[in-house]
Parts: structure tokens; sequence; C-alpha cells
């Protein structure tokens, strides 16, 4: 481990670093105690000669044209996926986050919690072919367990896994980190999670709230979450988020009331799934271990036409039951002049910014009042209705939630 390393004392270590043989003509020679840079100005000393010495450095980290874990050649045989896709999630993902939790820890606080997790492991599973994926389950083994006294984060103690894991809860960080997360869900889209290392909360008084419930009740969601919601600056969080396609979608057929709990004749929810692609989710397939960019991200000259076309175009038929439902909550007399509130009252309830509203109004007023007592009445103006519908649907508002 050295102190502040850089690139330039990675290449002072590797050209200082004794040569393991020397490979010329086809040749192995002793290298006779010689460093790479003892003969980096031979005549025959090449590039190959330097990509051979690299990978003669037994080091933890190895710095090629990529960085090289070697720790992984070590791993069980079922092992060999965990950690690629933990270091994957770590450097792609939430380092900085993962940093701000461990950056006061020091390296005995992690051989130690090293010692509490011997004995975690899991029953080895059938192999996935030629029947598929087979279920396996955590195992502890309490005779690879050291049982040992262990001092972490300042405690010290008997200690196993899950007390590791309940200090690490313990620490601000930590509740930071979740209290951050759940602002994000709920209540207002924050900065790209990469970004939090250099990014300040939109709002620091509410996740400094957040933190206290959540460290007060030990940990507990229920209090937080009661807090979070109750709170006002949850109440006031009308628009502050981008919906993601899937809310899009989803929202959008609940108010047509298709797709129920077993889709009818012409449903096909495999559609749903290339709909939602095309505007930027893939369900089950993010791009990255870091999952979707979301927020404003979600919105570009292609996805917003793709989400604004699939809105409106869920009413282009008029025999949807959802459209049905809205003109049985309009009452039997409609004024032009309430047509446009009523239905953002049932569709949201939401609110239109001043030049929506008044393109919109201006849409009302043209159709006039609407009679809706009987069958042929609602069937000569249930098309005024479906385009006010539609119209609400294309509003920047209705992009948010």
């Amino acid at each position: 481990f050295l102190e502040d390393m850089t690139f330039e004392k990675y290449c002072d270590f590797a050209l200082n670093f004794p040569l393991l043989f020397i490979y010329k003509n086809n040749k192995y020679l002793h290298p006779n105690g010689k460093r790479l840079l003892d003969i980096a100005n031979e005549d025959t000393t090449n590039l190959d000669d330097l990509k051979l010495h690299l990978s003669t450095i037994f080091t933890e980290l190895r710095l090629k044209s990529y960085i090289e874990l070697r720790s992984i050649d070590a791993c069980e045989w079922d092992c060999h996926c965990a950690g690629p896709a933990f270091f994957t999630g770590l450097l792609y993902g939430n380092l900085d986050e993962t940093y701000e939790i461990i950056k006061k820890w020091k390296k005995e606080d992690i051989k130690q919690a090293s010692r509490a997790f011997t004995g975690w492991t899991f029953e080895q599973p059938l192999p996935l072919y030629p029947y598929g994926n087979y279920e396996t389950k955590f195992v502890f083994d309490e005779s690879d367990h050291d049982f040992g006294e262990k001092t972490f984060l300042g405690r010290t103690g008997d200690f196993n896994g899950e007390d590791i894991i309940d200090i690490i809860c313990e620490e601000r960080a930590t509740a930071l980190f979740i209290c951050r997360h759940l602002y994000n869900f709920f209540v207002e889209d924050e900065p790209q999670i990469p970004a939090w290392s250099i990014e300040p909360p939109r709002n620091p008084e509410a996740i400094d709230q957040m933190i206290d419930v959540l460290m007060s009740n030990d940990g507990e969601m229920v209090p937080l979450l009661r807090f979070v919601f109750n709170s006002e600056f949850f109440k006031d969080s009308m628009y502050k988020k981008v919906k993601n396609p899937c809310e899009l979608i989803a929202g959008t057929l609940k108010l047509t009331g298709t797709y129920g709990i077993m889709p009818k004749q012409g449903e096909e929810v495999g559609k749903l799934y290339g709909i939602g692609s095309v505007m930027g989710q893939a369900l089950m397939n993010p791009p990255t271990v870091e999952g979707w960019h979301t927020g404003h991200e979600w919105i570009d000259g292609g996805t917003l036409n793709e989400r604004v076309n699939f809105a409106v175009n869920q009413f282009n038929d008029l025999s949807v039951p959802g459209l049905s439902d809205i003109i049985s909550r309009l009452g039997d007399h409609v004024k032009s002049s309430e047509l446009l509130d009523k239905c953002l009252a049932i569709i949201g309830p939401f609110e239109l910014g001043k030049q929506a509203y008044d393109a919109l109004t201006e849409y009302a007023e043209a159709v006039g009042d609407l009679d809706l007592t009987n069958e042929a009445s609602i069937e000569l103006n249930n098309e005024y209705i479906a385009r006010m519908v539609q119209l609400i649907l294309s509003t920047r508002e209705y992009q948010f939630a």
C-alpha cells in the first residue's frame, strides 16, 4: 500500500521491480538481479519486454490497458461471477457513496471485518444446464468461523458478519446514503448518483431531518417513511420528478382502464416492454449495474415524442373503459367553462401552466356546453371529451409526477 498512489509512482515501482526472467531469441535468461530500468537503454529492449515484465509483477492490482484484479484467481469456482460483479458495481456504480461510508475505516478495520465474515457461504447450486436455474441458500459454517475477539470502527467483541453490518448501519454516512436514495425516489429528482460526492442534496434540511429520524429509530424504515409522507417537503413535491417510462405507461393504462389483472384479447403485454425500451427503460435490462439515469435524463427529443404519442394514442379508441368512466364522472351537463377543470381533477389532479391552460380553455369554449344525459348525446360528444383528455396528456405537466 503506497501512500498517495499515482500513475508516476506505479511506473517507478514497475521500473525498479526485479525482473523474474529475460526472454530473448526464444530463450529464457536469468536476470541476475537486474531491474527493467537496468536494461531499458539496451538496443534489444522493446515494448514486449515491458508487457512481459508487467505480467510478472504479482501485486493485487496490475495496471495494463485495463486494471487487473488478481485476487479473483484465488476464488472458488462458485465465486467467479461474484467478484467481477462486485467490482463492476463498485467502480461504475456507487464508488463515491461507498467511499463516503468507508473513508474513515483503517486497513485494520477491513481485516477485522473480514474475520467476522468467515464461515459465511452458500449451498453450491446444481448446474444451470441443462434444466435451468436452481435456487441456493445461505449457509453459516461454524467450523470455518473465527470466533476470536475483533475490533471494528472502535468497537471490540466477538463479532460475526451480522454484527459488522449493524455497526455499519449505525454510521451517519450510511443513513445519508439511504435517505438520499429515498428522497430521490419519493420526493424530488436528485442529481445523478455518480455526482453525489460533489453535488449537495436539493434539500439538505430535509435530508438531515430524514437522517435524524432514521437514526433515532434504530434504522426502522416505517417511522422514516411515515415522516416523509407527512412532511411539508413531500406535500410540496408536485412536478419535481419526471415520470420514468414504466410510471408513464402504467399510469396512462390505468386511466384507460385496459390491461387489468388478466389481459383481454388484443392486449399484448410483450408490446409494453418494447414501448418502455423505446422510451429508454427496458425492464430488467439497465444499461449498467448502476441502473438508469433518472430525472430529466429520461427526456430527449426522441423519447419525449414517444412518451407523448403513447399517451395520446391510448384514447384514439373511443370504446376504452376509462373514457366511459371519465364521462360518467363528469355529470349529465358540463358547461364549457367547467370541462377543463373537471377533466384535470379526474385525470390528476394536477395544475397546468398558464400557457397550456389558456390553450385548452380555448378548445373547451369552442366545444361549448355538453349534454351527457343519454347514450345518444354521449355518443355525440364523447369524441370532444376524448380530444380534451388527449390534449391534457400531451402537456408538459403530464410528464411529471
